[in-house]
């Protein structure tokens, strides 16, 4: 819904007592209006004009499904948001033209200014006050998460957890002929070129299709290239040895930061996990299926082991030595392992991809 344009009657330019002026830009008042909007109880999330990034999931915009007109004397602010289910849309609505409205007062009060521009002579000065601490924690709390610690050690832990969980629900969508099925290897030859231009496209693509998944999938191609170059070894060393046991201990030590016993012992905690464990089961066993269905059109002889299917996620390479490993229990001949470990691979660079994707598409 959209809430009431709001003419808020307060300056907006405030005249400073050295006969400089204060100028407000409408994306300063239209952050304090987003803020002040969502701590309302009631408020489900702000909107544009119903995109399906409004559907989807709550965006981190706090600018978002604000629109701010600042004049000479006053602001008009324009809200456009959405209410829980069950919630009386008439007092949410009156609740945020409030709280909106004692925000931008709040600002407006040279004594209790964050940040201010000062424009005198076409000169640009900063001045900070007492209040910016405050501005500035309750932005960072609006940013706060605080379930990154369940959700890390949930993706982490199933991911060594590999071994345990995919096998039964493999076995479980295979039969035992599915299990048993060769694949033909056909060696062959990569050029060095094709190495070298491989990290790059695949950067360059990923940059076009999902902007913001371009730093995570740029460093996993750089590691791919400095390692293929041919003229950068020792820094392909360090960084598959040395610089990667450092990255691990700094990743556990922000892992822990994140883990507060008040926010991750919780009923909510354990729903993550479990869900993280559903959505694990379930990549596995999509893997699988699909798999099962391209060997619907492929020939006896070019069918294709569906359990190379599991490997396609982010467990890398865990994943494919698991499924290699399950090749050999069934047929100690059927080295599954070339192909296990080329979708895994896949598997990587897609998740990357796919979660850049979700992120454009609900920012």
């Amino acid at each position: 819904m959209s809430a009431k344009k709001d003419n808020l009657p307060t300056n907006v330019d405030v005249d400073l007592e050295n006969g400089g002026t204060i100028k407000y830009a409408n994306e300063v008042i239209a952050i304090i209006a987003g803020v002040a909007a969502s701590e309302i109880d009631g408020i489900a999330g702000m909107c544009t004009s119903g995109g399906i990034s409004d559907i989807i999931g709550r965006n981190r915009n706090i600018t978002r499904g604000v629109k701010v007109e600042v004049g000479g004397e006053e602001a008009s602010v324009e809200l456009y948001i959405i209410v829980e289910y069950g919630s009386p849309i008439q007092k949410v609505a009156s609740d945020v033209q409030e709280n909106v409205r004692k925000a931008i007062r709040y600002l407006v009060d040279p004594d209790k200014l964050a940040m201010l521009h000062l424009d005198k002579n076409k000169v640009e000065r900063r001045f900070t006050f007492t209040d910016m601490s405050k501005a500035s924690n309750r932005v960072a709390n609006y940013f706060k998460s605080n379930y990154q610690g369940a959700i890390m050690v949930a993706a982490y832990s199933y991911m060594a957890l590999v071994p345990i969980i995919q096998p039964p629900v493999i076995k479980a969508v295979t039969s035992k002929k599915e299990r048993l099925i060769r694949m033909k290897y056909h060696a062959g030859d990569v050029s060095k070129t094709t190495k070298i231009v491989f990290p790059i496209v695949v950067t360059a693509v990923a940059g076009l299709v999902a902007p913001k998944s371009v730093a995570l999938v740029g460093f996993l191609m750089f590691g791919n290239l400095i390692r293929e170059c041919g003229v950068l070894n020792q820094l392909s060393e360090t960084a598959q040895n040395a610089f990667a046991n450092i990255i691990t201990i700094l990743l556990g030590l922000t892992v822990a930061a994140k883990m507060h016993y008040q926010d991750f012992v919780s009923w909510q905690t354990l729903m993550i996990l479990g869900l993280g464990l559903v959505a694990f089961i379930f990549d596995t066993v999509g893997g699988v299926v699909f798999a099962k269905f391209i060997n619907l059109f492929l020939p006896k002889e070019k069918k294709i082991n569906p359990m190379i299917g599991a490997a396609g996620i982010s467990a890398f390479p865990m994943s494919g030595r698991v499924v290699n490993q399950m090749g050999l229990k069934e047929d100690p001949q059927n080295f599954l392992l070339m192909y296990s470990i080329s979708v895994n691979v896949s598997g990587q660079i897609a998740s990357v991809i796919a979660g850049g994707l979700i992120l454009t598409l609900v920012s």
